[in-house]
């Protein structure tokens, strides 16, 4: 006797549907203010508009002819002049601690915009840099620095890697192309191929704070993990920058690392609304 046999074939079907997100006109031409005040230097300020995803071109268009200054609280300007277009410099200027400083602005179409009043956080120098060895996960770089004053509390950092590396082979001739009738020839190369350097700025928000303790103290900071690979196989340094900041400025980064670096899994917290202390003078919405 035959029994027969019945066979499920179950087939699972699936698409990709091409997202289109409804954003609001008048969000894609968002200002938007890049910078801080530099009380021991020159400031730099980046002035561009938000665009659309859908935009085939990566590139914030550039708010230019904006009038931008610094203003401190005795009515004292610092103008800042453009040059390329939305980056506007100060000259080297070293601004009083004892005054607070606010950054206006009025763009081309007329619309006016300053930052809060804040107060002018000079930072100490930095003791020292150290590095631990991490076996076979490479080195960590640490920081030390403390302020005698008791004034800093909210410290935060970035830095510049340089490292040296090699190619992949050794180049010692040139390939020189030459218009017809001439042949084209190699010649050998006066240049050395053979070795090179990187640099890489960096991009992780790198901040703590010292409010917890006694003393206004920073004592080995993990400020970057360097792997054991092609930076560290001839060369390596790292160049550390220092800042002073208030709690409402620390506040600002903590939240944006918050945003940035600890998103991406079904555990991890909702982003928070970040606001920065840029009002438009010329309409209160």
């Amino acid at each position: 006797m035959r029994r027969p046999w019945l066979f499920f074939l179950l087939l699972l079907v699936g698409c990709i549907d091409r997202y289109t997100p409804d954003v609001p006109a008048a969000a894609q031409q968002s200002l938007v203010v890049d910078g801080y005040i530099n009380g021991q230097g020159s400031t730099i300020i980046k002035l561009s508009r938000t665009y659309s995803v859908s935009t085939a071109n990566n590139t914030p268009p550039a708010e230019a002819k904006a009038t931008v200054y610094i203003q401190d609280d005795a009515g004292q300007r610092y103008p800042l002049t453009e040059a390329p277009a939305g980056t506007y410099t100060s000259a080297v200027q070293t601004l009083s601690p004892a005054r607070q400083y606010q950054l206006r602005l009025t763009t081309a179409n007329g619309r006016a915009y300053a930052s809060d009043l804040t107060p002018l956080k000079v930072a100490p120098p930095v003791d020292k840099l150290s590095w631990r060895s991490n076996t076979d996960q490479g080195i960590t770089v640490y920081v030390d620095s403390h302020d005698a004053t008791g004034t800093s509390r909210y410290y935060r950092w970035d830095y510049e890697e340089t490292w040296k590396f090699t190619t992949a082979f050794w180049s010692v001739a040139d390939f020189v192309p030459r218009p017809a009738p001439k042949q084209d020839t190699v010649v050998f190369s006066q240049i050395d191929k053979y070795h090179c350097w990187q640099s890489s700025l960096s991009t992780a928000i790198r901040q703590t704070t010292t409010t917890t303790l006694s003393a206004d103290v920073v004592s080995a900071f993990p400020l970057v993990v360097v792997p054991p690979f092609e930076k560290l196989r001839y060369g390596y340094s790292v160049l550390a920058r220092q800042y002073a900041q208030t709690q409402a400025e620390y506040d600002y980064w903590e939240l944006l690392r918050k945003n940035t670096e600890n998103l991406g899994t079904v555990n991890d917290p909702l982003p928070a609304r970040l606001a920065g202390n840029i009002h438009c003078l010329s309409d209160a919405s």
